[in-house]
């Protein structure tokens, strides 16, 4: 059968086309959005509460590769199993006022940051994160979206608080219970240390930290690092044979008389820390290349005396 000229011309014409590299117009794939703590490029995505979602999991305005994400619970029921450092983002927006420390802000619902955005943005500005810019425009707005996406009438910390920050170390006299301090560093220091680049794995820390260095540094005292290097913490008036073997600490206990055995040591008695010394510089043998107040405070709401002291000995004696 033959084919009219224009059937012709228009077989041509298609087979032209197809040799010049005619392709028909490519659809941009959909956004997934990747867990919290996955960072993904959030520029690309234009819905402002999915936007946010990624500037809160991500490390876009953080140079240390924490996030919102590592010290904010974005829901009441996530993760469940981790305990996280700073108090709950759900239900942030409805308390009108962030970064409350004293009575007098509280009652007049004046912190020190007005806006969602000026409270991320002194988490971005501080060690932990040390941001080299803020969050401002567009990102700000989404990031205020995503926050009140999840801000719901019953979430917790729904109303204003002052930030409880201890000042001094736990009183001495607590007895640590190492399974509730296995139990805290495995739902909350370990989302941290040995897995973000560039924080130190905290196995070994005896090598080169004490307990109360430790206890200091989770209520973020001063130079915790240097006012403690030879500091002791007593937590039973004497500590016995079976105490000393129950820590681990037989060895470095071994002179010391068991209950009833002639005179109990004196109070605050304490084996010298292993490692005792060791200086925060570099960043190997576990040291930490952050500044030396870099991680966030554990506010006594959430972290107790007991619990500070539990999970400061487990590190020591037992991780």
């Amino acid at each position: 059968m033959r084919l009219s000229r224009f059937s012709m011309f228009i077989t041509l014409l298609c087979a032209t086309a197809l040799s010049a590299g005619c392709k028909p117009k490519e659809q941009k794939p959909p956004v997934h959005l990747p867990p919290t703590h996955a960072p993904t490029d959030h520029a690309v995505v234009e819905d402002p509460v999915a936007k946010g979602r990624l500037i809160f999991g991500g490390t876009t305005y953080s140079a240390t590769g924490l996030t919102c994400a590592h010290c904010h619970a974005a829901a009441p029921e996530s993760d469940a199993r981790q305990l996280y450092i700073a108090h709950s983002a759900y239900g942030l927006t409805s308390r009108g006022a962030w970064w409350i420390t004293t009575q007098a802000q509280l009652d007049a619902k004046q912190g020190a940051a007005a806006t969602l955005a000026g409270a991320a943005n002194k988490c971005v500005s501080a060690p932990y994160m040390s941001g080299t810019r803020m969050i401002e425009g567009d990102d700000a707005k989404a990031l205020e979206a995503f926050l009140s996406f999840i801000a719901k009438p019953e979430g917790k910390d729904a109303k204003p608080f002052i930030i409880k920050q201890a000042t001094t170390l736990p009183p001495k006299g607590l007895k640590p219970n190492l399974e509730n301090g296995k139990r805290i560093y495995e739902m909350s220091c370990s989302h941290c240390h040995g897995v973000v680049k560039g924080i130190a794995d905290l196995k070994g820390a005896k090598d080169w930290l004490n307990e109360v260095q430790v206890m200091a540094k989770l209520r973020k005292l001063g130079d915790w690092f240097n006012d403690n290097k030879n500091a002791k913490y007593a937590y039973t008036p004497y500590r016995g044979a079976h105490l000393a073997q129950w820590l681990g600490l037989a060895p470095a206990l071994a002179a010391e008389p068991a209950p009833g055995e002639g005179a109990p040591p004196e109070a605050g008695a304490q084996p010298p820390a292993e490692g005792a010394g060791a200086d925060q510089s570099g960043d190997s043998g576990g040291q930490d290349i952050f500044p030396k107040d870099a991680m966030p405070f554990f506010a006594t709401d959430i972290l107790s005396d007991q619990e500070v002291v539990d999970v400061a000995f487990y590190v020591i004696h037992k991780l």
